[in-house]
């Protein structure tokens, strides 16, 4: 029997709390420890429909991407929708856990994800420094998938210089790889030596 404090150390191993933006509210929003967790439901918003499935499946946990409650709350009661939706679940023993931007900066998460579809290379995650150190971030985009690879880079707020933000230089020039057993390019294919068009897009992050 897998118990929820066993699921919550999973979570940590797969995407550590440190991952976490420092504004985001993560882990075990509600519930026990130490219940027992036998059926799950996974969703992006935890809605009142979410709710009220997750009831109707008997499930024992709800894992929802976004957060509720995403801010500080001083009651827990019926009187808001979402107290509403907490109090029913907690009622039923069921809990609530979050990932969210720990989710997204992990390792196999949404932004790796996202950056593998559009063929991007990827050398590791977008995060705010403490120090507020800044680093350079090189990454090889084929010219098809250039203004996305940007795009989605600018949004998780690299290119920051000064008073400008979008910062960027881009290279076009033509790249090579030979694609071995276990590879699935993007562009090509494996087992053959490739040559394709590519931009070496250059930003701070």
């Amino acid at each position: 029997m897998t118990k929820v404090s066993e699921l919550v150390s999973w979570f940590d191993e797969i995407a550590p709390r440190s991952l976490a933006a420092d504004w985001d509210n993560t882990g075990l929003l509600t519930g026990d420890f130490t219940a027992v967790v036998n059926k799950v439901m996974v969703c992006l918003t935890l809605t009142k429909e979410v709710a009220d499935e997750a009831i109707t499946q008997k499930v024992q946990m709800v894992i929802t991407h976004h957060p509720l409650p995403f801010k500080p709350i001083k009651t827990l009661n019926t009187g808001s929708s979402e107290g509403a939706i907490l109090w029913r679940l907690a009622t039923k023993g069921i809990g609530v856990y979050s990932l969210h931007t720990r989710w997204d900066d992990a390792q196999g998460g949404i932004n790796e994800s996202l950056l593998k579809m559009v063929g991007a290379e990827i050398l590791g995650p977008i995060s705010a420094s403490q120090s507020n150190e800044e680093v350079k971030l090189v990454t090889f985009v084929p010219n098809e998938s250039l203004e996305k690879v940007s795009e989605a880079l600018f949004e998780a707020g690299a290119g920051r210089i000064g008073n400008y933000k979008e910062v960027s230089f881009t290279l076009e020039g033509t790249g090579t790889f030979f694609g071995m057993d276990k590879s699935n390019p993007v562009v090509g294919k494996k087992g053959r030596r490739e040559k394709f068009w590519s931009n070496a897009l250059r930003l701070s992050a």
